[in-house]
């Protein structure tokens, strides 16, 4: 038997060629890890919203983005974020909620599943039993909260106040918040694969691992 010794050149990442130094950029970030920032924007979220999983694309493509599914409890939310100009039409609004005459919560979900932007965002319908006070002779009232006593009907049927209306105008600002959420939380993710396939990154990658590459930008 006889041996064979064969030498091949070896390349530091600067003097690998674009082309090659894309390879290596394409190798790194098939292991970008992107845990830890899931894991903090599930944490930090605003207040009412509980996210289960995030959707995202970080490409350059057009359909790049992200999102989420989960539940947003809408009590929770909207005392947080009231809006200033409607504030006692919107606590008429949370104590209904508070006593079930209309859901608390709804689910977030996506409407497409080839994209994963914001855009793709959208809110479960969120039901009023303003019929069931209508057929309901006993005329109910409000059993908790700083409206306990108040008459159901009365709320629900009162001239000074389109809930209905109202009701629509907060649930549009819900899903507005969703969205702005899911844009920052896609602004993480894309300011971290920036740095990820950063030449500064790659090279410490490369000097803390000893890589050395062949002519075409695979590992040796």
């Amino acid at each position: 038997m006889e041996l064979v010794t064969t030498q091949q050149e070896v390349y530091e990442y600067h003097e690998l060629s674009d082309k090659a130094k894309d390879e290596v950029r394409c190798m790194l970030i098939q292991h970008w890890e992107t845990d830890h920032i899931i894991d903090f924007v599930k944490a930090e979220a605003p207040k009412g919203f509980y996210i289960d999983d995030v959707r995202y694309s970080v490409t350059y493509s057009q359909g790049d983005g992200a999102s989420w599914t989960g539940m947003i409890n809408l009590i929770e939310f909207f005392e947080a974020n009231p809006d200033p100009d409607y504030i006692g039409e919107e606590v008429m609004i949370i104590e209904l909620m508070r006593n079930d005459w209309i859901d608390k919560e709804a689910e977030v979900n996506q409407n497409s599943y080839h994209y994963v932007h914001s855009g793709t965002m959208k809110l479960s319908d969120v039901i009023d039993y303003a019929e069931d006070v209508e057929n309901d002779g006993n005329n109910p009232t409000l059993v908790e909260g700083p409206m306990m006593g108040a008459e159901v009907k009365e709320l629900f049927e009162t001239d000074y106040w389109d809930w209905a209306r109202r009701l629509d105008a907060m649930l549009e600002r819900a899903l507005q918040a969703t969205k702005d959420y899911a844009d920052v939380i896609y602004g993480q993710l894309k300011e971290d694969y920036e740095w990820q396939v950063s030449d500064e990154n790659i090279e410490e990658n490369i000097y803390i691992n000893g890589w050395r590459f062949d002519i075409n930008g695979k590992i040796i």
